[in-house]
């Protein structure tokens, strides 16, 4: 949304454009298995949090670039923060929902990305349009990416056990499906 001013701004051509576009997903994809192996052994709570946290910096960080080589690594660095979310979040599904209902969660947690997306565009331009800058856009969308990952850590729990608003029949039922998904798996 922001790229034909920066790109303006920069002078920065199409091929360039492609890479710093793509930049993002070179260390999301690259973040996907560390992201899991640090879901499993922080619990997802901190990871989702502290990624959130991270990519909201990178986003404001952004707006300090002054080359295209800056907005680059503004980028690479959103992609390694970002990354870890869905592992972590793929974590979460399967420890606070019993096995028949985790397509419905991965549901939920897929969709969000797209949305996500769609959603962040339209925010990005209106606050291009409020403050008639995309530096501002940037600070005002990454400070806000950091507040939903403090409220991530504030919210979500490693289990429904840990969380304060799940109640112990709803508690119950989730760790006796996860035992009867258990002992399914056990090798005869």
């Amino acid at each position: 949304v922001a790229m034909p001013l920066i790109s303006k701004e920069f002078d920065i051509g199409p091929a360039m454009q492609g890479v710093i576009f793509s930049s993002f997903f070179w260390t999301y994809a690259l973040m996907q298995v560390p992201g899991g192996w640090l879901a499993d052994r922080y619990g997802p709570r901190v990871v989702i949090a502290s990624a959130a946290i991270l990519w909201g910096a990178f986003q404001a960080l952004g707006a300090l670039a002054t080359s295209a080589t800056g907005l680059l690594l503004a980028r690479v660095g959103l992609g390694f923060a970002e990354g870890p979310t869905f592992p972590a979040g793929g974590k979460l599904n399967a420890v606070w929902l019993p096995p028949r209902e985790r397509g419905r969660g991965a549901v939920l947690i897929d969709g969000g990305a797209p949305l996500g997306t769609a959603l962040g565009g339209l925010i990005i331009a209106a606050l291009i349009g409020a403050f008639d800058s995309w530096r501002a856009a940037f600070v005002v969308a990454g400070l806000g990416t950091m507040l939903a990952g403090l409220f991530a850590y504030w919210y979500i729990r490693n289990s429904p056990r840990e969380h304060p608003s799940a109640n112990e029949a709803e508690v119950a039922y989730v760790e006796s499906e996860h035992a009867k998904e258990d002992a399914h798996l056990q090798p005869l």
